[in-house]
C-alpha cells in the first residue's frame, strides 16, 4: 500500500512540474516589449519581425495551430528541448516561432493548443 501511494505523489509531483511548465514558458517579444500568458498588442513596421515562444511537447501529440491575419508570415520556427536525463523520454521544451509583417494594418495571430484549446493571441498594428 506504500508503495502505491508513493507513486501516486510522485505522479502528482510529476504533473505540477508539467503543468507550472507549460504556463511558465510563454512570451512575445518585439521591439524590446515582452508579452506574457494570453498574449496582447504590439506595433511594427512593415517587414520587421516579432517571436512567439510557447512551451511545446511533441511527444504528446499536442502542438500549437496558428492562424494569421493575411498580413502576416511565419518566417522561421525552431523546437528546443529541455535538457533530459538519460534514459528519460518524453519531455517537453520550447518551440520559437519567427512572425514577419508583410502588408500594413491591423493583424492578429492565434495560437491553439490541439489538446487544451488554449489560446495565445497577439494583435498586431502594422505601420
Amino acid at each position: 500500500m506504500k508503495e502505491i501511494t508513493k507513486f501516486v505523489a510522485i505522479l502528482l509531483v510529476v504533473f505540477a512540474v508539467l503543468f507550472v511548465a507549460e504556463y511558465a514558458s510563454k512570451t512575445t517579444t518585439a521591439n524590446n516589449t515582452t508579452l506574457s500568458e494570453k498574449g496582447g498588442s504590439i506595433t511594427l513596421k512593415n517587414g520587421e519581425t516579432f517571436n512567439i515562444k510557447l512551451y511545446h511537447n511533441p511527444t504528446t501529440s499536442c502542438y500549437w495551430q496558428f492562424n494569421l491575419s493575411k498580413g502576416l508570415i511565419i518566417a522561421s520556427e525552431n523546437y528546443t528541448p529541455y535538457p533530459q536525463r538519460p534514459g528519460v523520454l518524453g519531455g517537453g521544451g520550447t518551440h520559437l516561432w519567427v512572425i514577419k509583417a508583410v502588408d500594413k494594418g491591423s493583424q492578429r495571430v492565434e495560437a491553439t493548443n490541439t489538446c487544451t484549446q488554449e489560446k495565445f493571441i497577439v494583435y498586431v498594428e502594422v505601420i
